[in-house]
């Protein structure tokens, strides 16, 4: 947490500066662009010129400065955040499509082809993802998806025999990344199949070890990919007091 808040520190500071600002706001815009819009659905985009002297227009345009304005100044952005002004983007866009439909070359209707072409590349897309999920193949990056290094670990423990305690280190010379986090349990601990914890080093663990004295103990490298699940080395005088409690 104190990794996180820091981080999140440094990008306030850097939104107080010009430079800063303009290039946490380039990267905003590319983001809600690739989420909302991508190369597919930017095509329409190209009649927005004829489209910003409608007067019908005029008031969803309005709307959707001034939410972008808001937007700028924040200074954290997701995609999500814009999801209030998906209707104002999908006016725009169907109205960008009208004009485009109207689009001729040579006597021939090519924004009519190109509008015609969009949906069955859309829908083509859905194809290509669904049939990638379901040949297990990522064409997708890797951290939207979650932690899948844990999700592995999870798996192979729910198949061991009894209950399980794994204790989790982050080397500090690696720099661990604050969203590929290991540590967090069900609601109710004492009876989950498997606890997760930091590792707090040999002094630290015991009162976690004399609590959970009747768990496997086990040992992982939160940032080895993919992970390697050890059994913890216990001291002898830990060991010694878990063979009395059994």
């Amino acid at each position: 947490m104190r990794d996180f808040y820091a981080w999140e520190l440094q990008q306030f500071n850097q939104n107080r500066t010009l430079s800063g600002a303009l290039s946490r706001t380039w990267d905003k815009f590319g983001a809600c662009w690739k989420y909302y819009f991508s190369p597919l659905l930017t095509i329409p985009l190209l009649a927005l010129p004829w489209v910003i002297r409608s007067r019908k227009i005029r008031l969803p345009l309005i709307v959707g400065a001034v939410f972008l304005a808001g937007l700028a100044v924040e200074t954290w952005t997701m995609p999500h955040y814009v999801a209030p002004a998906t209707g104002v983007i999908y006016i725009v866009l169907a109205q960008c499509m009208r004009y485009l439909r109207l689009w001729r070359w040579r006597g021939r209707p090519i924004g009519l082809a190109v509008l015609r072409a969009i949906p069955m590349v859309a829908c083509a897309m859905i194809v290509l993802r669904v049939g990638a999920a379901a040949a297990h193949v990522q064409i997708e990056p890797e951290w939207p998806r979650g932690n899948l290094d844990r999700v592995a670990v999870m798996r192979e423990l729910d198949h061991r025999p009894g209950q399980h305690l794994v204790l989790v280190r982050y080397p500090v010379r690696t720099g661990h990344d604050v969203d590929h986090e290991w540590v967090y349990n069900e609601a109710d601990i004492d009876h989950a199949k498997v606890v997760w914890a930091r590792d707090m080093g040999e002094p630290g663990n015991q009162p976690l070890l004399r609590y959970f004295n009747d768990r496997k103990v086990w040992s992982l490298n939160g940032d080895q990919s993919p992970p390697d699940l050890q059994p913890y080395p216990l001291s002898q005088d830990a060991a010694a007091n878990r063979a009395s409690v059994h």
